[in-house]
């Protein structure tokens, strides 16, 4: 079982996040590099978000450094307007009736959940994308959420999110003197896996101190091909709960949506922003301290090395593997 056969195969038959939906603001233009740098031009008007080629037809400039207008994206270079389904609406330059062939670009499906998510061909399209439920239960939970783009193939960035032992050593909220992880179970489902283990935690700051325990039940559910959702519990009735997903830009590059999710409640909203100020730092130092890792590792054989709290990572690979055909 080579992991390196899926370092390239990128399913077109799921959805993939392209990124948070709160960064893409109203009447905002980006641009959107995935699955081996195919270039797209991602904006927002007020009736929703649309996604289309980057490039205009016409001299080849990038749609993405134009901006909205009239709920189109008005080319940078000579002004042309493309609505959300990628057809030319209007040339300033001439009456409307001139419209040159082969001038519309193509358009794409995409919703939005919290996250963007952008949907390869007619199959995905009728799918469902992941949704992290603590978005919605604002009462219970409260959110900070983000994505960022990393160095390093998708893959392991995959590897990385259903590793549980590397928190240990990679990270400063886990005891790296007592690294035991103990494997309660793992269940099977269709597109989707879950894992139950224990680790031994350890406080990183004042928010975190008073609600450790001895050791942290972690339930760890990946969603197939590219999403995970990490439910750490600490005292009672307390939980984090950690929702990513990965998309591939090229061999190298990859881009990971998170959400970060606690039950904590503060009163004081001075205190409250304070505290997610800080978890929105601690979130993305998280992120770096993987990057610094993944970055530098190279392709390996995951059958020659593995030890019991590896199971969920091989499960997990096995149900990749099978929907590729690889197996």
């Amino acid at each position: 079982m080579d992991v390196s056969i899926l370092r390239k195969n990128y399913p077109t038959s799921h959805p993939w996040s392209i990124g948070s939906s709160r960064k893409l603001k109203v009447n905002q233009v980006k641009p959107v590099k995935i699955l081996d740098n195919k270039r797209f031009s991602l904006f927002r008007n007020k009736d929703g978000i649309a996604l289309i080629d980057d490039v205009c037809p016409h001299r080849g400039a990038k749609l993405s450094m134009g901006k909205v207008k009239n709920k189109c994206v008005e080319c940078p270079y000579h002004g042309w307007l493309y609505d959300v389904n990628g057809e030319l609406v209007k040339i300033p330059s001439h009456d409307k009736n001139h419209k040159p062939k082969r001038s519309n670009v193509n358009s794409y499906t995409v919703k939005e959940n919290g996250f963007i998510w952008y949907f390869p061909d007619s199959v995905s399209a009728d799918l469902e994308a992941p949704y992290c439920e603590t978005l919605k239960d604002t009462r219970t939970w409260e959110t900070i959420q983000g994505h960022e783009t990393v160095q390093g193939n998708w893959m392991d960035w995959i590897m990385n999110g259903l590793d549980i032992s590397h928190i240990n050593y990679v990270h400063e909220f886990a005891d790296e003197n007592n690294g035991t992880v103990e494997i309660i179970e793992i269940k099977e489902s269709d597109d989707k896996i879950k894992c139950k283990a224990n680790v031994i935690p350890k406080p990183v700051n004042f928010f975190t101190k008073t609600i450790q325990v001895e050791a942290s039940r972690i339930t760890s559910e990946f969603i197939y091909p590219n999403t995970t959702c990490v439910r750490i519990k600490l005292k009672e009735p307390y939980e984090f709960i950690t929702f990513t997903s990965i998309t591939p830009i090229d061999s190298k590059k990859t881009i990971i949506s998170w959400v970060f999710s606690y039950n904590i409640k503060i009163k004081d909203p001075i205190m409250q922003n304070y505290v997610k100020n800080e978890l929105i730092k601690e979130m993305k130092k998280t992120i770096r301290q993987d990057e610094n890792i993944i970055k530098n590792t190279v392709p390996f054989d995951v059958l020659d090395v593995n030890v019991p709290c590896d199971s969920f990572q091989l499960a997990c690979l096995k149900l990749m593997l099978k929907k590729s055909g690889s197996i």
